[in-house]
Order: structure tokens, then C-alpha cells, then sequence
């Protein structure tokens, strides 16, 4: 059944890739509300009627209290005197605390700026591409338009592998789209790095620019590549990466053989490793469409973005393009640029930059006293032991699946995992799962790189 679908899936691709690998998004938000009430007693107003009558009795005596008011007189009355002299003191303390608090609506606010990375063009090899003009024609009017309002200004992605960045008049080859992910990803960075000097240059003593990465299809497998390793400085001025399609997870290998060294990438574990490392560095925003043949919707999302929506669109033809305008349509982008997001903002750490190299040189299971194992009793506590170099100081992603020899494999769970020099620990609780074929059998995968089997009985 599998082959049959890869035919399927290849003649499908044969047909809509070369028009449309490199354009995507869809949602529905829900709300809900609930209301309190509250209830007085009456009581006391009855208990207030009498009042009136002890209220006479006072009147009377204070009849005679008129001569005992002259003693007091305002004899004493100058003792409350030096209360006023305190009073003008105390209002210039209310008068002086809006002015600090003025101080930062008048400061010169941060840059915006918004960058847009297009995916590959599968149907041209030698062709020039104008930068902007390439962005105009793989993202709707108003998904552009919408950042216009919000005033960020527009910033084109060149992939042009001899670096440099010409800005509105950047142009760079159709084949240099497919060339290995890496040179992209440097591309990347040089332009962000530009644009952020730029912005300190032009602005002086204002914040830093606040940046926001629109990218689709492969430009959001450039855009998390990029993260991987990208120096915090930089990291610390980008605030969301927005992925529409883009395969963050990597694409079969029928589909990644039209897209040159770049599809060769997208079936590599150790780049789709820093794909998931960058998307822990940076807030990323995914959207995936469940009917798009070119990028399928499994293969859209990280473990665990800030953000993410699957939406359903589109035919043939336009399935890898439709996403951008739902997800434009139905207000995600407009709520996703409303919210704050943590990593940016700083409520949530941001992991460490990837080495260039490194290299992981062990994964076993072991029981909890280190003893190396195969098998383990449902419910018992495993850990999982690492070794690598370059690696101290690194937290990285550890994945747990299910061997699925028919399917996929499924994917049981996702531990954090820190380096203390070569070493790494974690630790996990076997489950028992019925996969129709015996005992179920485990592998955790940290960077690309996969432990020996684990049998759960």
C-alpha cells in the first residue's frame, strides 16, 4: 500500500513541482466566556429607620456644647497647622512621576522590519531572479500588505551564494535556490547581520530593530537552519520566524530529488537536527497544510513551536500556495504579531548556537544504575546516555519513537538533554504500546543520530 501511495504522491509532484515548490495557510480560533452574579441583603435598611430618633437626642445636647466649643477655639486648632506646610510637598511627588514614565513614549521606538524568504524554484536552472519581485509573486498582496499597515518595512532575501546584499535590486540565480541549505543559512545571516548594523547606524541610541522572518517552503528550512547557530546578538533582534509549508522535518526522498543539494539536505538527520535546534532558539510560528501534496502537514511542524496551526486548502495545483492566504484570512497573523512571545521577550531561555561540527559518539539505554540494556519492563525508569564532542554546555532535543516496520515510526516523546563536558543523561519511563507485531521496540534519536533498540515487554 505504501508503494502504491508513493506513485501516487511522485506523479502528483511530477505535475505541480516545478510551478510550485517553493510557495502556503489556514485557522480557526475559539473563545469562551462565563458570567457571576452576586446578592445583597436588605437588613440593615430596616435597622436605619430608628436612627432618625437618637440623631434628636445629639441635637438637643448639642445645644449647650456651643459654650464648651469656645474653650477649644482655635487655640489648639494651629497644632493640625503644619499638615498644610506637608501637603504642597506631597503634590509635586504626583506631578514628577509622569515624567519618567513620559521619558520612554517619547524615546525613539525600535526599527521594524519584516524579511521574506521565498522556497525553491524547481523550474529554472540559469534565470535570474530579482529579489523583491520573487517575493511579490510567492506571497499574497495581503499577507505584504498586512505587515505594511503594521509598519514594517519590507527586506527581500537574495540566495545568492557569493554573499553581498543589493536590498530592492538583490537578484540571484533560480539554481542557486537548490544549492546545500548551509550556503542559504549564510546568506541568511549576512543579510540579518546587515540589516541589524544598519539599523544601530541609522538610529543611534534607539533599541535594537525588531525583526520578523516571513518565510515559505524552503526558506523556512533556511530560516530554522540559520537559528541553529546564529550568534545571540543577532537572535536577540529577531522576533518570530513565521514558516508556511516549509519542511522542518525534511521531505521523501521522491520529492527532495527535484530540489538539487537542498533536497539532499531535507532527508539528512543532522541537518534536520539543527532544523529542530533553530526552532528552539528563535519563536517560530508554523503553519501546515494536511492537503498539500509538496510538503505534506507532518512534515510542517517541529516538536514544539510557540506557535502553530494546520489548515486544509487548496487542490493540485495551488495546495503549497494556499496557506499564507488563510492564515492571513482568518487573523492568525494578525493575533500571532499581537502576542508576546517568550523566547524574544525573554520569559523563555534561549537554547545555545550549535557547533559547526560535532559529532555524537554514543547513545545507549541503561537502567538506573547505569548498567547498559536492551530489554525493560513497562512502567520502569530508563535513561538515556549520550557522548559527544563539541558538545559541552549544549541542551539539545532527545526524541523517543516506536519502530513502525509497516508505517511511520511513531513518535512517543521529546526529553531536554544537557551536555556536562562529553555526557549526557536523561531519563524516561517505558510504556507498553500494541503494535500489532509484538512487543512494542524503542530508539531515541539526539541530533540525527539513533540509540540501539529497546524492547518493552
Amino acid at each position: 500500500m505504501r508503494t502504491v501511495k508513493a506513485y501516487v504522491a511522485s506523479a502528483v509532484v511530477v505535475i505541480a513541482l516545478a510551478a510550485c515548490w517553493g510557495s502556503a495557510s489556514s485557522i480557526t480560533p475559539t473563545s469562551v466566556a462565563g458570567l457571576s452574579a452576586s446578592q445583597t441583603t436588605a437588613t440593615p435598611r430596616v435597622e436605619v429607620v430608628p436612627s432618625p430618633e437618637p440623631t434628636v437626642a445629639p441635637t438637643l445636647t448639642a445645644t449647650p456644647r456651643p459654650e464648651p466649643t469656645p474653650a477649644p477655639t482655635a487655640t489648639r486648632i494651629p497644632v493640625p497647622t503644619p499638615p498644610p506646610t506637608l501637603r504642597p510637598t506631597a503634590t509635586p511627588l504626583h506631578t514628577s512621576t509622569p515624567s519618567p514614565a513620559s521619558s520612554p513614549v517619547t524615546s525613539t521606538p525600535p526599527q521594524k522590519i519584516v524579511v521574506y524568504v521565498p522556497g525553491i524554484d524547481a523550474g529554472q536552472s540559469g534565470a535570474n531572479l530579482n529579489a523583491e519581485a520573487r517575493v511579490r509573486a510567492s506571497f499574497p498582496a495581503d499577507l505584504l500588505q498586512l505587515f505594511d499597515d503594521a509598519e514594517f518595512e519590507p527586506a527581500w532575501f537574495s540566495y545568492r551564494s557569493t554573499g553581498g546584499y543589493d536590498g530592492d535590486s538583490g537578484e540571484y540565480l533560480a539554481s542557486e535556490t537548490r544549492q546545500a541549505i548551509a550556503i542559504s543559512s549564510e546568506a541568511l545571516d549576512e543579510q540579518v547581520g546587515g540589516l541589524v548594523a544598519a539599523a544601530r547606524t541609522a538610529n543611534g541610541d534607539a533599541p535594537d530593530p525588531e525583526i520578523v522572518i516571513v518565510a515559505h517552503s524552503l526558506g523556512g528550512a533556511v530560516a530554522a537552519r540559520w537559528a541553529a547557530s546564529a550568534d545571540e546578538d543577532l537572535l536577540g533582534a529577531v522576533r518570530t520566524v513565521f514558516t508556511f509549508d516549509s519542511p522542518l522535518k525534511g521531505v521523501g526522498a521522491i520529492r527532495g530529488s527535484f530540489g538539487g543539494d537542498a533536497g539532499d539536505d531535507l532527508q539528512d538527520p543532522m541537518e534536520l537536527a539543527r532544523f529542530e535546534h533553530g526552532a528552539r532558539r528563535v519563536d517560530f510560528a508554523e503553519v501546515g497544510n494536511s492537503s498539500d501534496f509538496i510538503v505534506l502537514a507532518s512534515e510542517s511542524f517541529t516538536l514544539d513551536p510557540w506557535r502553530e496551526i494546520g489548515v486544509s486548502c487548496g487542490g493540485i495545483l495551488t495546495s503549497h500556495d494556499c496557506s499564507k492566504q488563510e492564515a492571513v484570512d482568518s487573523g492568525w497573523v494578525v493575533e500571532t504579531l499581537a502576542d508576546v512571545p517568550p523566547i524574544w521577550s525573554g520569559e523563555a531561555a534561549r537554547f545555545g548556537p550549535l557547533p559547526a561540527v560535532f559529532q555524537i559518539t554514543g547513545l545507549q539505554w541503561a537502567d538506573p544504575s547505569g548498567a547498559t540494556i536492551t530489554t525493560a519492563a513497562r512502567d520502569t525508569l530508563v535513561t538515556l546516555n549520550a557522548n559527544g564532542t563539541e558538545m559541552a554546555g549544549l541542551t539539545v532535543i532527545v526524541t523517543i519513537r516506536e519502530i513502525d516496520s509497516i508505517g511511520a515510526d511513531d513518535e512517543i516523546a521529546a526529553e531536554l538533554m544537557q551536555f556536562n563536558g562529553s555526557a549526557a543523561v536523561s531519563a524516561w519511563t517505558a510504556v507498553w504500546m500494541e503494535d500489532g507485531l509484538g512487543g512494542p521496540e524503542y530508539v531515541f534519536s539526539v541530533l540525527g543520530f539513533d540509540s540501539p533498540v529497546l524492547t518493552v515487554d
